[in-house]
């Protein structure tokens, strides 16, 4: 969600023209960016706006599931910025391939 919050403020876009452009009831918009938790689960107004935000949804799972030494990790090496973690993801994705590979070829 950190990404979709970086989205909205580097390009300054109001609540109302998201809720406009996803197709979302206003209330969803504030409760999504105001309350500031963690999801569970992702519903159908969090989905539009990410389709709207062209952010894709990856996973269901909440940092708290992730093991520390991971979530630590990407806190280190992350800048904050949307960009950079698209970057991130995009690396931590290829290296994950790689790990898989080398494990199955054993």
């Amino acid at each position: 969600m950190s990404e979709l919050r970086s989205w909205q403020q580097e390009r300054r876009i109001a609540y109302e023209d998201i809720a406009s452009g996803a197709g979302v009831d206003l209330s969803s918009v504030y409760r999504l960016f105001g309350d500031g938790e963690p999801r569970r689960r992702y519903g159908k107004a969090v989905k539009q706006i990410c389709k709207f935000a062209n952010i894709q949804l990856v996973s269901t799972q909440v940092a708290s599931e992730v093991p520390t030494v991971v979530r630590d990790a990407v806190l280190r090496t992350w800048d904050g910025s949307a960009e950079h973690a698209n970057r991130l993801a995009t690396a931590i994705t290829a290296v994950g391939d790689l790990i898989r590979q080398a494990v199955s070829s054993k």
